[in-house]
């Protein structure tokens, strides 16, 4: 296993996947994309999703007592804030390249 970088102290020279810890709401190992350009890390999985179809949210007014439903074009956890730690994808085992 490769050795964690500490996030945002030293950031990756180039854009690409890494393997990630992030913190929020509880610490978990993601697979995110790095943008060089932008400094900014993408759940690439969960954009496709905002990407291809209508995400809805339903909100609830308690108030009047009725039920509507909001179009998101993106979510918090789509572009990620909480990284910590960062280290690059391991290979893949016993596949041979040519």
């Amino acid at each position: 296993m490769k050795k964690w970088i500490m996030y945002p102290k030293n950031k990756p020279k180039e854009s690409g996947r890494y393997l990630c810890t992030c913190t929020d709401p509880v610490k978990t190992v993601e697979v995110l994309y790095y943008d060089s350009e932008n400094d900014e890390w993408t759940d690439l999985a969960r954009a496709e999703v905002f990407s291809r179809f209508e995400v809805m949210r339903k909100i609830t007014d308690k108030e009047l007592g009725k039920e509507y439903y909001e179009m998101l074009a993106y979510d918090e956890r789509c572009y990620r804030k909480d990284v910590t730690a960062y280290t690059k994808l391991p290979k893949p085992y016993g596949l041979k390249f040519s």
